[in-house]
């Protein structure tokens, strides 16, 4: 990614994040928890530089949106995992991390670069692996041991796709259930959460 569209992409996040002089404004209120301007300027940054995606006028809006409701929805996850005491190790976190680069192939190197260059906090992008998978953690201590995984089910799968293996089938079926609980769980958090915009 060349170093001028992160400055294009730093000029639109500055007239279209509303980022006024004072960072520190509060934007939204989520129960007793704070997400400044500052927060949202910082993960639309790392959101382009991670996905090498140019922001430009036409998706803006769209992009802004979308990080609002992401670290809405972190704020709310964070208060889960604090009531269930969820801690994450640093080498699930190194370990998250390697397949992140791995599976992007996108240099580690280059991207930090980047972000130091753009003023972006690299401990955002850790904390954003830790909240993963802290998220991950709590969803599968709550419903791992009630969700079940019929036999019609994994020969649904291995009859789409007879090369691989009826464990990996079983534990992709599983997945897709825990993901399903943990959207209702957000939901249900959002539902009974106070949000309020300022």
């Amino acid at each position: 990614m060349k170093i001028i569209i992160i400055l294009n992409i730093i000029f639109l996040l500055l007239s279209n994040v509303n980022a006024t002089e004072d960072k520190n404004k509060i934007a939204i209120l989520v129960n007793d928890n704070v997400i400044t301007n500052y927060d949202i300027e910082q993960r639309i940054k790392m959101f382009a530089i991670l996905n090498q995606i140019n922001i430009t006028p036409e998706n803006s809006n769209s992009i802004t949106n979308s990080i609002v409701n992401e670290l809405i929805d972190n704020l709310l996850k964070i208060e889960k995992i604090n009531e269930y005491n969820i801690s994450v190790k640093d080498t699930d976190i190194e370990r998250l991390e390697n397949q992140y680069f791995r599976k992007t192939g996108i240099s580690k190197d280059k991207i930090f670069e980047l972000m130091e260059f753009n003023d972006v906090d690299t401990d955002q992008f850790y904390q954003m692996l830790y909240n993963d998978i802290a998220w991950q953690t709590l969803i599968s201590r709550l419903y791992y041991r009630i969700t079940s995984v019929s036999d019609e089910e994994i020969e649904e799968l291995l009859n789409q796709d007879p090369m691989i293996s009826r464990e990996a089938a079983e534990q992709i079926i599983m997945d897709k259930q825990l993901d399903l609980k943990s959207n209702k769980m957000l939901r249900d958090l959002r539902d009974e959460a106070t949000i309020e915009y300022k």
